[in-house]
């Protein structure tokens, strides 16, 4: 291996961080629309963050690295976190994709 390709995986490690957490939430179906349902998830994609109402008491806040609705197509996704993942495996590092939710929400279909 190069100086220089030494340096461009360097530079690479040095930007990556260990862990990222992105979340994405589906939007009510039609058929819970139909039935009354209302959203008790509130997306802020700007600041990155997820706010669950409850019928009663405070709403919880979390925030994570990114917050995707369903406007960003797999591709949007493959390519503004992952591909960055598979150029680090390419250069030599371990990465990890953990899906996780409900069964027969997607998972393995959007991996």
């Amino acid at each position: 291996m190069s100086s220089k390709e030494l340096k461009e995986k360097k530079k690479k490690n040095d930007e990556a961080e260990n862990i990222k957490v992105l979340v994405r939430c589906r939007p009510l179906s039609t058929k819970e629309k139909d039935a009354g349902y209302k959203s008790s998830v509130e997306l802020n994609i700007a600041d990155g963050t997820v706010t669950v109402y409850h019928v009663c008491g405070d709403p919880d806040r979390w925030t994570f690295d990114a917050v995707i609705n369903n406007t960003f197509k797999q591709k949007d996704v493959f390519d503004m976190f992952i591909i960055n993942m598979i150029d680090s495996v390419l250069a030599g590092f371990n990465a990890t994709i953990f899906a996780y939710g409900q069964s027969g929400s997607g998972k393995t279909y959007k991996i």
